[in-house]
């Protein structure tokens, strides 16, 4: 235990520590100039990170001796020095790696995928270690609600003057537009230790946690509705109860509305919260009974097409197409597989065409309607020194569509027993984008694992812009343009 509790001690200095400089750049195709995605840069003191969707990506860095290796999918492997690449912002090109026909051929018989991912699945045990281990990463949330109809109006004031239901309706309308015209954006950063014991025993500890939000734009579906009832409820007597029903549902026979809000877990994040998405998006890579993986290579769901050979570094990778083949099957992507080990080494999927997640409509009777119409994901794992592999990188997006028509009446419990009625129509749709960047793994005992003990909330820092020099000398994800630019209206 004693060593674990000082190789955590030791991430978190150098995690926390005072270096002041990064290696930043960009990775590009030499020959069409586009950005590469996912590829590994590493440098001698550094696990390493991956580039972003647009190519570019940032190393810690404390001096200018060694080298620095990028590798990816399907590129030759380049390896330059650190002196040369520190003299500005680099652009790495990469070239294609070639494999030749006759390098994949055996006995002139193209390779089967289905015979392939049957070594996948049976040499699972001796290629993969996930449990037992503490890993180091680095997490990222982007959250988007873009709502295309928003309408929100007083149609019963029993006693409110005409003119003040007007102008309440005012306030209704130019807040929805305020929110259609506000593309509401949100960006929580984290780093901790991450340590688990199995699929369902993790915990997790926070070193460093950011939000980037513009609290005048923060427009959940929940917090749309609150603010529009905040400006219905100036015209209910704040010393009454009310009965609170909407439609034919009675939600409450005795709502307070004095103001009781308590803000000390404002700042703050639910650990626990962290901890279940931080799991929840780690279990992606599993090979468990049920999980995502082994469903997707389950030749009763899907059919399989040997698409091509390419690289990863020296390693020659098959590339495996997968698309359902049953009425349950939705998703279509690829695998990767080592030829020599039959290690998976990144899979890609996404919905298939014509294909969505579950349906709930009821708007007729509830006013609800919610359709998953976003899912898709890319995995890659990276093999140790042991020449076992863990994941490296998880995304996972997923995209709902929601519509909601609620018709609120505020009857006061009272003799006069005054109303207000009130129309919330919204429908729009909302993304979540979820990273895990994973740049070290090490064994880890129950005494190690006893040994953390979680705290029940996490500070976090709100920024009204991104500040790079929050993560200097941090393993992290280089954000994306969106998130560059984003920027909070004071």
């Amino acid at each position: 235990m004693k060593s674990f509790l000082l190789s955590l001690g030791i991430s978190i200095f150098l995690w926390t520590g005072v270096f002041g400089q990064e290696l930043s750049g960009r990775v590009l195709d030499e020959q069409t100039g586009e950005p590469i995605a996912f590829a590994t840069i590493q440098s001698d003191r550094f696990e390493g990170v991956i580039s972003n969707d647009e190519g570019y990506f940032a190393l810690p860095l404390n001096n200018s001796e060694g080298s620095l290796t990028v590798s990816c999918m399907g590129y030759q492997t380049k390896t330059l020095p650190l002196k040369i690449l520190q003299a500005g912002k680099p652009i790495i090109y990469l070239k294609e790696a070639v494999v030749l026909l006759d390098e994949v051929m055996v006995s002139n018989r193209r390779p089967d995928p289905y015979e392939i991912l049957r070594k996948v699945k049976e040499r699972i045990p001796e290629n993969y270690v996930l449990d037992n281990r503490s890993y180091r990463l680095f997490f990222r949330e982007t959250s988007k609600a873009d709502f295309e109809e928003l309408d929100m109006e007083v149609e019963k004031a029993t006693h409110v003057k005409k003119e003040n239901r007007e102008k309440t309706n005012q306030e209704l309308r130019a807040l929805s537009q305020l929110v259609k015209d506000s593309q509401s954006k949100n960006f929580k950063d984290f780093l901790g230790n991450f340590l688990v014991r199995d699929a369902d025993t993790t915990k997790l500890a926070v070193l460093k946690a950011t939000e980037l939000l513009d609290s005048r734009k923060d427009f959940s579906m929940d917090k749309v509705e609150n603010r529009a009832k905040n400006i219905v409820l100036q015209y209910l007597d704040t010393n009454l109860t009310y009965t609170v029903k909407t439609g034919i549902i009675k939600i409450d026979d005795e709502m307070n509305l004095k103001d009781d809000s308590d803000d000390k877990d404002k700042g703050q994040y639910s650990t626990a919260s962290l901890r279940s998405q931080t799991r929840s998006l780690f279990n992606y890579s599993r090979f468990n009974s049920g999980s995502t993986l082994l469903q997707l290579m389950d030749p009763e769901l899907y059919e399989f097409q040997y698409l091509r050979s390419t690289m990863l570094g020296d390693e020659l990778i098959h590339v495996i197409t997968f698309k359902p083949d049953r009425g349950r099957a939705k998703y279509s992507g690829k695998f990767y597989v080592n030829a020599d080990n039959y290690a998976l080494v990144k899979t890609e999927y996404a919905y298939a065409p014509g294909k969505r997640g579950a349906k709930f409509n009821f708007k007729l009777l509830l006013g609800v309607k919610v359709v998953e119409n976003i899912e898709n994901g890319t995995i890659l794992y990276k093999r140790d020194e042991l020449g076992k592999y863990s994941p490296s990188y998880i995304l996972h997006n997923e995209g709902i569509y929601v519509y909601v028509h609620r018709p609120f009446k505020f009857i006061e419990n009272s003799p006069a027993r005054n109303k207000v009625r009130f129309d919330f129509k919204m429908a729009g749709n909302f993304i979540e984008r979820s990273e895990l960047l994973i740049s070290s793994a090490a064994a880890m005992t129950p005494t190690d694992y006893q040994a953390l003990k979680e705290p029940e909330k996490v500070r976090f820092l709100e920024l009204k812009k991104y500040d790079p020099t929050m993560w200097q000398d941090s393993e992290i994800l280089q954000p994306l343009q969106e998130m560059k630019n984003f920027k909070a209206i004071e």
